[in-house]
């Protein structure tokens, strides 16, 4: 396994070596890099000419980002305000990803390290990851494109077309994605675990490793994954009222059916870009505990007092370190998450209406 101190020392041949990263993987976060200047990372995996051409490329995008996204602030206007929640949310990640001593692709080569034996592209999941962002992109800005047509008041008017100023937030798309793969890759380590035990083809000190080194490698990426994760949180719920509180008017004016379909796209897609990592997180829980199970079922009916031991003894690390996380213990990442949206969002949407009297 790498030592994430002295991961930037190898050289790019040692580490194309022994990474087994897809390359459809490492393609999306490239040109997320050179597209939007989010740093995960992934270019030291280039020659050193790519290398630079890529930084180069990756300064620009990111300025010419942060002047496209800031554009529409100098309106002082209601959806300038609500769009400042997204230009917010995209300064603030690329300075997290920017000052990340342990990047993302830091961790993709140290987990995949901890196991070589486990298939992490069984699912393709470097490609459904890459027809995801592009469905996504598509479809929203189609789906802008056809709204400012309808309601021209809802788009923010600039000194650049609507659809160019809405192009940096889709950035935040490829944030929402890398919480759902860290959560992918420590689900493949304990489902490979679970098989492994289930089917006695594992040693019990050797299950101990592994789940050990996984969570270091989840420890050691929770910095920087907690900062980007509590604020898509913290932001994404007032975007969701306010496409949820614009919804409402709209009914309230009998508008057009182009209105509630837009609206109503927003709104799954926040929802998903805030839940999915959740979801993989209950994924992961639902595995450790059919590992529990399988080692308690193992103490109940060995009678082999050494392997007894061990299992105690890893049923104890699992019980103190478990693979369940709070971000700054606050946030369950779990399916206490959407829940908790759920509540949170109706209450106050009701409290809202309230107070400002919306159907009276």
């Amino acid at each position: 396994m790498y030592n994430p101190s002295g991961l930037t020392e190898l050289n790019n041949q040692h580490l194309r070596s022994k990474c087994k990263i897809s390359t459809a993987l490492i393609v999306y976060f490239v040109v997320a890099d050179i597209c939007f200047g989010l740093n995960f990372g992934f270019t030291k995996l280039l020659n050193k000419t790519l290398r630079s051409i890529v930084r180069v490329l990756s300064w620009i995008s990111s300025l010419a980002m942060v002047v496209i996204v800031s554009a529409p602030l100098t309106s002082f206007n209601k959806q300038a305000a609500y769009l400042s929640l997204f230009t917010f949310q995209y300064i603030l990640s690329l300075l997290i990803l920017l000052l990340s001593k342990y990047t993302v692709c830091d961790f993709l080569v140290d987990i995949i390290e901890v196991n070589k034996l486990v298939d992490f592209d069984k699912f393709h999941v470097g490609v459904k990851i890459m027809a995801y962002s592009l469905t996504t992109f598509v479809v929203k800005l189609t789906v802008l494109s056809v709204f400012c047509g309808y309601v021209l008041q809802f788009c923010v008017h600039s000194i650049f077309p609507d659809y160019i100023t809405y192009i940096p937030l889709l950035a935040l798309d490829v944030v929402s994605v890398v919480h759902t793969l860290v959560f992918y890759y420590i689900y493949c380590h304990v489902k490979f675990l679970k098989d492994a035990l289930k089917n006695r083809e594992i040693d019990l000190d050797e299950v101990k490793q592994i789940y050990k080194e996984t969570g270091d490698c989840f420890d050691r990426i929770k910095p920087s994954f907690d900062k980007l994760f509590i604020m898509g949180v913290i932001l994404g719920i007032p975007k969701l009222m306010g496409v949820i509180w614009e919804l409402l008017l709209y009914i309230k004016e009998n508008a057009s059916w182009v209105t509630y379909m837009s609206h109503n796209v927003f709104a799954l897609h926040f929802v998903i870009q805030m839940c999915a990592p959740a979801v993989v997180a209950e994924m992961v829980l639902a595995e450790t505990d059919s590992i529990k199970l399988i080692l308690s079922n193992r103490l109940l009916l060995s009678g082999d007092v050494k392997e007894n031991r061990k299992v105690n003894s890893l049923l104890g690390y699992m019980e103190t370190r478990p693979l369940h996380y709070k971000v700054w213990r606050i946030v369950h990442v779990d399916l206490h998450l959407p829940v908790s949206l759920l509540s949170i969002c109706t209450t106050y949407l009701i409290v809202i209406i309230q107070f400002t009297h919306l159907y009276n």
